[in-house]
């Protein structure tokens, strides 16, 4: 009887936790829906261009159009894996365009579409900014 009991329980705290961790998945997916959904127009080019690699691989390819590996080597610490999905995400929203060559081995180049040359300013302001607090930032060293 008492085996009973132990297993009744040990079901029963189960049940609880499994409440509990759906619970907390629907809560912290309701909550990154509002952010992401949000009309705050910083949230919104955020979701664009937010992260740590997406606005270095638009400053770089506004220079110059670059093949994938000139890419990742201008971009030190990035893997081939982000850096592949990353350009995916920033074709898929219109501001880099991928040409393939047809030859071998395969040519992929990508370089920034008139819509991504609209965030020109932004980059310019984030250099800019990038350079003053550099310079405080050494100051107080």
């Amino acid at each position: 009887m008492k085996d009973t009991n132990t297993i009744q329980d040990m079901l029963y705290l189960i049940q609880v936790l499994t409440f509990i961790c759906y619970t907390y998945i629907i809560y912290t997916n309701i909550r990154q829906m509002r952010v992401c959904n949000s009309d705050n127009p910083v949230n919104i080019t955020l979701k664009v261009i937010g992260g740590k690699w997406k606005p270095l691989l638009l400053w770089h390819l506004d220079q110059k159009t670059l093949r994938f590996s000139e890419l990742q080597k201008e971009i030190t610490g990035i893997t081939q894996k982000m850096l592949t999905s990353q350009l995916r995400e920033l074709e898929k929203d219109g501001l880099i365009k991928r040409k393939i060559f047809p030859v071998i081995p395969p040519k992929v180049e990508y370089s920034i579409t008139p819509y991504g040359k609209t965030l020109r300013p932004v980059l310019v302001s984030m250099s800019t900014w990038g350079k003053n607090h550099k310079k405080l930032d050494e100051k107080y060293i």
